[in-house]
């Protein structure tokens, strides 16, 4: 995504105590687009961004606007002010800048065509950079590797060179830089799941993460400034200023994914920073100024050491100690609490005192022992607080780490006691006591919690009836998900909401809940749950006589759309075997009416175009038009959803029809056909004595064509029934509609010689159907229409070709015939 344009802005005033975070990176990584996605969660994500963030330029607004609307162009400025407040909920708010830099200006830093100490202060992006209180560094996550391998590089360069001119400066140590992960909505381009675009960001932040660290090692050398990195506190966190299609979620293309929560952290560590720089500020203040005051007591007491005749250090020196000591307090809370590094400073001077050596043994033991004391409390302080708080974890292995480093920073066995009340051993032992147990123990509760709701819906899915008790604890279950077991808000436990174990928990209890309020829906609109009819739109009955069908279900349709939204999501496979078979029963009872449906009006325009009494093949195609036409378009669709709803391999039954009623020929070349015959068709076994003749006759021609097949092995024994199978090569017929067809096969009954004949059909158009229709059995002089009905005779047509008349062809009579 290209950066954004800035609008012009007033003069941004000078503001000494306002935050400085700079945005910083190569061209068209998205920072403007970052700055643009942060104006438009300040209104639509103030709970993330836990605070109120107020555009006192209205320059942020304009740069979202421009984002939404596509309205990208290159940032020409060298860098951007946008000064804003931010109120944290229930704190005061304070005043921040936030700086967009030209791309270019950046790459300049990036490849040493500038350099920051030689860049002039005011109005420059190296003056930006050189303020900051965080500072972000922007690179695209879609990139490809080679890319963001050389992007690094050039980070890791101008860290390296920024780390060196503060190091110079004497600044403060524990700059937050954050490295930004932006558009990772790109990660999604191939439609995946939420939950599967969620794990390639996290995985996507541990590879970058991981080898921004590996360039940082290798960098490590002793002649290249990252040997004292630590300055610097590096976060890597992902970004996308809208949230892509996914298979289980509609675009957002208004909501931004992670910008919300790395601003709130950037205004979190910009505000700490800057404490520790006021705090350093004053402790150098106080130090120039005591080291001045000692400078001129060490003038006077040097004037008095020439004017004594007797010297007075070691007396002058013991004094020193004492008044040091006095200023300890009375335990090692105190005395390694505020003002430990001033002390540790006043005792290294009384050690290196040239009259050190003239002190009694007692006492150059006592300052030995301070010192001693100082620098291991020290050494123990600025490790803890290299260790991020549990709140910074993001699962419960980073939280083991951190409880493993805390517990890892022991108190030697020489101040054990007498350090329990410092600040230091007060801290680690409230993470390692409270504050690590209790996020533990949030996680544990959270992922419970939906292990439980999960568990509740899985028992309510299993189940075999769909009563409204059941609908009942389904209800029950949705308030049950609002009862949360914490509030988000919780200082201690709420980080535990943004653990990875947490969201998988979740996700496994939605798509858990999902199949469950699919299930209900679906009982629903199937009639099979409640009492509310207006709500069982799938449930479909037979239509009044006179009833318009294509407007009652263009009504049924858009109306079941509505209350149903996510019905394109329903499937049969969803549920257990116990629930299946009553959908399935009820789903049939519908596609057979939907099935009903169609052959009325088919017949009703059957009969409409034809005004002679009598059916005409050349009005089919005309009704297969017909069944497309645009009035019939929800008709359609409700169709089609049935059956697609009954059997997902189906294929629409109204496009079906309609391109075999369009049809103006059919091959017919049955090579196998098996007949079914049952025992209890007769009181005496009726078996096959002849070959199976197929009788075809153009409609044009006096002369049908008799194709035969002849029996083929022994028949088959399926339980109370005898397969046989008869086979045959050719010709192949060229069936056009209103041809004539019929089958004919001799039979025996005992000793009685008999036939079937296969001659009922829907239609006189395509009476090929006759073949997979019941025969009627009848003597040889006999007409068929004479003989009794061959009751559960069957036949199927298992190799060759054999067109299949739909089920919604309906059986066409005029006259009342």
């Amino acid at each position: 995504m290209s950066a954004l344009s800035p609008p012009p802005d007033p003069p941004v005033p000078d503001e000494p105590g306002a935050l400085r975070i700079v945005l910083f990176g190569m061209p068209d990584a998205g920072k403007s687009s970052l700055l643009g996605a942060l104006a438009q969660v300040s209104h639509t994500q103030g709970r993330e961004l836990r605070g109120h963030l107020t555009d006192l330029t209205h320059g942020l607004g304009e740069l979202r606007n421009r984002l939404y609307e596509e309205r990208q162009t290159e940032t020409q400025q060298e860098i951007v002010p946008y000064p804003v407040k931010f109120a944290p909920y229930g704190h005061a708010g304070f005043a921040a800048v936030v700086y967009d830099c030209d791309g270019r200006a950046a790459n300049d830093f990036l490849t040493r065509k500038r350099d920051l100490e030689k860049e002039p202060q005011a109005g420059t992006l190296a003056g930006a950079i050189r303020a900051a209180d965080v500072l972000l560094l922007t690179i695209d996550a879609s990139a490809a590797r080679d890319q963001i391998d050389a992007d690094f590089r050039e980070f890791v360069r101008f860290l390296g060179q920024l780390q060196s001119f503060r190091a110079q400066q004497h600044a403060v140590g524990g700059l937050p830089v954050f490295l930004v992960l932006t558009k990772c909505d790109l990660l999604a381009r191939d439609r995946i799941s939420r939950s599967m675009w969620e794990a390639r960001i996290a995985e996507r932040m541990k590879e970058v993460g991981l080898r921004f660290q590996q360039f940082l090692a290798s960098s490590l050398t002793a002649d290249h400034p990252f040997a004292s990195f630590g300055s610097i506190a590096l976060q890597v966190r992902a970004t996308a200023v809208r949230r892509p299609e996914l298979t289980d979620a509609a675009p957002q293309p208004r909501e931004p994914y992670g910008v919300a929560e790395l601003f709130q952290s950037a205004f979190t560590e910009a505000v700490a920073f800057l404490d520790r720089r006021h705090r350093a500020h004053k402790r150098l203040l106080w130090t120039v100024g005591g080291a001045g005051a000692m400078l001129f007591a060490m003038l006077i007491a040097g004037a008095i050491f020439l004017t004594t005749p007797s010297p007075q250090t070691s007396a002058t020196l013991a004094d020193r100690v004492a008044s040091i000591r006095a200023t300890e307090g009375p335990d090692a809370a105190s005395r390694l609490g505020s003002g430990l590094d001033r002390r540790m400073r006043e005792w290294h001077a009384v050690e290196t005192d040239p009259g050190y050596t003239t002190l009694p043994d007692e006492l150059q033991t006592f300052v030995q022992s301070r010192l001693d004391e100082g620098h291991t409390y020290a050494r123990m302080r600025d490790e803890l607080a290299t260790i991020p708080p549990p709140s910074r974890a993001h699962s419960l292995t980073e939280l083991t780490e951190i409880d493993r480093r805390f517990a890892a920073i022991q108190v030697p066995a020489a101040y054990l006691g007498e350090w329990a009340n410092t600040d230091a051993i007060q801290q680690r032992d409230r993470m390692i006591k409270k504050e690590i147990p209790a996020l533990r123990e949030a996680v544990g509760k959270l992922t419970q919690f939906y292990f439980t709701l999960k568990n509740r819906a899985a028992k309510l899915l299993a189940t075999t009836d769909l009563t409204a008790e059941w609908d009942q604890q389904i209800q029950a279950l949705d308030a049950a998900e609002k009862a949360l077991p914490f509030p988000r808000s919780d200082p201690v436990q709420g980080p535990a909401y943004d653990f990875d174990e947490v969201p998988l928990a979740q996700t496994d209890w939605q798509r858990t809940r999902d199949r469950l309020m699919h299930l209900r829906d679906l009982a629903m609109a199937l009639g099979l749950l409640g009492d509310d009819a207006s709500k069982a739109f799938l449930a479909l009955t037979p239509p009044a006589v006179g009833a318009n069908i294509p407007e009652l279900a263009s009504k049924r349709w858009q109306l079941f759309k509505v209350q149903y939204p996510d019905y394109a999501k329903w499937s049969l496979t969803a549920f257990s075997d116990a629930v299946r078979p009553d959908l399935e029963r009820r789903l049939r009872r519908s596609v057979d009416q939907a099935n009903r449906d169609g052959q009325r009006l088919i017949l009703e325009k059957v009969k409409e175009l034809n005004t002679g009494g009598k059916e005409e093949p050349a009005d089919w195609p005309r009704v297969g038009e017909y069944l497309l036409s645009a009035p019939l378009g929800d008709w359609r669709e409700l169709v089609a959803y049935l059956n697609r709803l009954f059997d997902p391999s189906a294929e629409d039954p109204v496009q079906l029809t309609a391109a075999f009623l369009r049809r103006t020929s059919f091959d017919i070349d049955p090579r196998r056909i098996r007949i079914r015959i049952p025992d209890t068709l007769s009181d005496a076994p009726v078996r096959p004595a002849g070959e199976l003749a197929l009788v075809y006759r153009k409609a044009d021609s006096a002369e049908p064509v008799r194709l035969t097949l002849r029996p083929d092995g022994e028949p088959v024994r399926e339980k109370q029934n005898l397969i046989y199978t008869f086979t045959g090569a050719g010709p192949a017929i060229a069936y056009r509609p209103g041809d004539t067809f019929y089958a004919e096969l001799p039979v025996r009954k005992g000793d009685s010689n008999l036939k079937f004949t296969w001659g009922a059909t829907r239609t006189t158009s395509f009476q090929f159907e006759r073949l997979i229709r019941e025969p009627r059995m009848h003597t040889p002089d006999q007409s068929n229409v004479d003989g009794i009905l061959a009751e559960g005779v069957t036949t199927t047509v298992v190799d060759g070709k054999f067109p299949m008349v739909p089920a919604m062809v309906p059986l066409v009579r005029f006259d009342g015939k």
